[in-house]
């Protein structure tokens, strides 16, 4: 009697994670990549529009500084950084933003960036390109691009962050750097400079973006080939290896681990701004976004449609179940993170530590659901 109940009880087990036929699996797997695709363009549509008006905003700041226009110009960063940080799930499988954002001014999330290479910083009044105008006569897009060729980072998100915070000294806040850095009648070297180089910075961040939004549009040719019937197995191997990768190498450890054991502001991504915990918790949400096919767009609207827990809706449902949980264990322990992000290891260092491993679960699970239905990833420790 109790044999007989065991061979029942495993043969229900083995139902249970048993993957989805091929037959069934192969037409929602091609569903879930043009969904993808949907979701990715609508991202970028998004992020884009952000990032002009950035543009906008910092092109009249420049023209007539103010404290009003640069807290504008912040809120604008704000923003466009909250869309970016959910786009970061398109990351880490060579895809556009890794391909085409290189190639046009450097990585445009690049960090930690060389700030005294760039402008003035504590002790030193005069460092930087933007207060060298003998060395560097004229602040150009070309120049900025040249510059960023070489292994410093001299554009991209958090140039123009420190650009509008300046470096971040304060224990209760953001960096405080004046509008006034930005006037002729200022004290700052340079204002002139300074404005050229925040807007030109500024145009090339909105350049790449366009650039990677293109080759995700219905007739882009990254996403006509990514959604290929015959490159459906590679694309969704690819997704959830920029998943993994996110959770684990970036998230988890550089992010957060390498933020404990160095005890270091420059480990920290959003230090100027004191956004990296926001940074984090929306890139958590863009993997979830991707997970369940669905992204709230910023006019409100909703884009729904297959996602990852369809796939396993089939009879993989308590794997499924495993994901949503280290979803909630991510996004529960992160919560407990003390503000603002560089004070908070004095506060409480184990809620980094606790967050860090979530995420790192997190990826483990992502793993172990990728193999339910077939693909195979390994994640690497570092992503290099």
């Amino acid at each position: 009697m109790i044999l007989r109940f065991s061979a029942i009880f495993l043969s229900v087990l083995v139902f249970s994670c048993k993957p989805p036929e091929d037959t069934a699996l192969a037409p929602l797997k091609q569903k879930v990549v043009d969904h993808y695709a949907d979701l990715v363009q609508a991202n970028y549509q998004d992020l884009v529009g952000t990032v002009e008006n950035l543009e906008n905003l910092v092109d009249r700041f420049v023209s007539v500084p103010s404290a009003a226009g640069l807290d504008s110009c912040k809120q604008a960063w704000l923003m466009s950084r909250a869309v970016y940080s959910q786009t970061e799930a398109f990351r880490f499988y060579g895809g556009p933003i890794d391909q085409y954002a290189k190639s046009l001014g450097g990585p445009l999330d690049g960090w930690p960036i060389p700030a005294a290479q760039i402008d003035y910083v504590a002790g030193n009044a005069q460092a930087g390109v933007i207060n060298t105008p003998a060395q560097y006569p004229g602040i150009t897009d070309s120049l900025l691009i040249q510059l960023s060729q070489k292994d410093a980072i001299f554009t991209g998100f958090h140039v123009i962050e420190f650009l509008l915070w300046g470096e971040d000294w304060s224990a209760q806040g953001a960096g405080e750097r004046p509008f006034t850095d930005y006037l002729k009648e200022g004290q700052a070297y340079n204002p002139e400079r300074r404005g050229q180089y925040l807007l030109a910075s500024v145009r090339l961040l909105a350049l790449q973006l366009r650039s990677v939004l293109n080759q995700w549009q219905p007739d882009g040719a990254y996403r006509n080939n990514f959604t290929n019937p015959t490159q459906v197995e590679e694309s969704l191997k690819n997704i959830l290896i920029g998943l993994g990768k996110l959770s684990q190498g970036e998230l988890s450890s550089r992010r957060l681990q390498q933020f404990v054991a160095t005890e270091d502001g420059e480990a920290e991504i959003s230090a100027f701004s004191d956004n990296s915990l926001q940074d984090i918790l929306n890139a958590q949400k863009g993997i979830e976004n991707v997970y369940f096919g669905r992204y709230q767009r910023l006019d409100g609207s909703i884009l729904e449609g297959e996602g990852f827990d369809d796939i396993l809706a089939i009879n993989l449902g308590g794997i499924n179940k495993g994901v949503i949980l280290k979803f909630d264990s991510s996004k529960q322990t992160l919560a407990n993170i003390p503000v603002p992000f560089d004070q908070g290891l004095v506060k409480n260092k184990d809620a980094y530590i606790l967050a860090s491993l979530a995420l790192r679960g997190q990826a483990d699970q992502l793993v172990i659901m990728a193999n339910s239905i077939g693909i195979k990833i390994v994640l690497p420790e570092s992503n290099g």
